[in-house]
């Protein structure tokens, strides 16, 4: 509806749909960012469906996974492996399928350069424990043990991989260690990735201001429900909702963030949004409160604004494998049903809003 592409790299909008790049923060802060960058094609060719907002960060998606995705530069099958892969990402109704082979590419195209008389390349197992060894995982069809679609997540393991091994088999052969990159390809290995993304992901919601105003009126947009894959992240579309459109919804894979544990009542919020001064999108950890010295940091994992405690306990439950035992769970666990539900009742106005430190499993992968 004319909101305008972002760019694969650092998801900043571009085309001449937004008056000014995305971002979130205050008034001030949207008005320092330039104005929305020209559309650059991918520097493959037209094949490629790919924009950027700048050069260098054409140049930075040439050395990352898109050096091994772009479809400018695949051969027939793997043009073909590629679609089966988004393909079954959507039957799934799970992008951390999708984002799953491009984390493994990632970590190929991060050793794709090992060699002793370059500076730029990382030997694979570095690559993999940056980029993936790091956090915390578990396995996709392990965390659906006594589902009833656990058997069907094997399969769609199985099948993932085949077309994993299509599309970036040819990848394997160019590094070092041929025979250990392929392990990266196999059922186990990409069920440890999805697992991982569902498990410590978190959701980068930009918002870009100038649409919202325009959704406000009566010729709206539709909301859209579109897989969009860019970047490191896999990526939702969405339309206008009460006036907060946002400019992309994304999982993101933040260090910091991915350490932290849960908790109804966070000390700490996560926000996203783009830097005039600096390249990519940032994310920005605030404290909420004072935090006394020993004190455990927490996000949430979930919306947690005017959600009774059962709701609460039973998602985490459900998709963290935890029972929430934080402060304000004990306390709520001692009301009523009907007092948990007239307690929560009078914050329902910002339960729409309380979603930026939610997880993309919990958002876009619910089943």
């Amino acid at each position: 509806e004319g909101f305008g592409p972002a760019c694969l790299q650092c998801l900043r909008s571009v085309g001449e749909a937004s008056g000014a790049a995305g971002g979130g923060g205050t008034e001030e802060h949207r008005a320092q960012l330039p104005p929305c960058s020209a559309a650059r094609d991918c520097p493959n060719g037209v094949e490629c469906d790919a924009v950027f907002c700048s050069e260098a960060c054409a140049a930075q998606a040439m050395l990352g996974h898109h050096g091994l995705l772009c479809r400018a530069k695949l051969a027939p099958a793997q043009v073909a492996a590629q679609r089966a892969i988004d393909q079954l990402s959507k039957d799934w109704g799970n992008p951390h399928l999708s984002m799953a082979v491009q984390l493994t590419a990632g970590i190929l195209a991060a050793s794709r350069l090992d060699n002793p008389k370059t500076a730029t390349g990382m030997f694979l197992g570095d690559a993999f424990q940056a980029l993936e060894g790091k956090f915390v995982s578990a396995s996709w069809v392990k965390l659906a043990e006594g589902a009833a679609d656990g058997a069907c997540r094997a399969e769609a393991m199985k099948d993932l991989a085949v077309h994993a091994e299509v599309l970036l088999g040819p990848a394997c052969c160019d590094l070092a260690d041929a025979t250990a990159a392929r392990l990266l390809l196999e059922p186990q290995a990409l069920g440890l990735r999805i697992g991982m993304l569902g498990l410590v992901a978190i959701r980068a919601r930009v918002d870009r201001p100038e649409v919202a105003d325009a959704a406000a009126g009566d010729d709206a947009a539709a909301a859209t429900d579109t897989v969009l894959l860019a970047g490191d992240t896999a990526c939702r579309g969405v339309g206008p909702e009460d006036g907060l459109v946002p400019e992309i919804d994304a999982s993101a894979l933040v260090s910091f963030a991915a350490h932290c544990n849960h908790s109804c009542m966070p000390n700490l919020d996560l926000n996203f949004r783009h830097d005039p001064h600096r390249q990519g999108l940032w994310c920005i950890i605030t404290a909420t409160r004072a935090i006394a010295a020993g004190e455990e940091i927490t996000i949430q994992y979930i919306p947690v604004v005017a959600v009774p405690v059962a709701q609460r306990r039973e998602k985490l439950q459900r998709m963290w494998g935890f029972q929430c035992s934080c402060i304000r769970c004990r306390a709520e666990a001692n009301f009523s049903e009907v007092d948990a539900a007239w307690f929560c009742s009078g914050c329902d106005v910002f339960r729409r809003h309380d979603d930026s430190g939610s997880s993309c499993g919990e958002s876009a992968c619910e089943e």
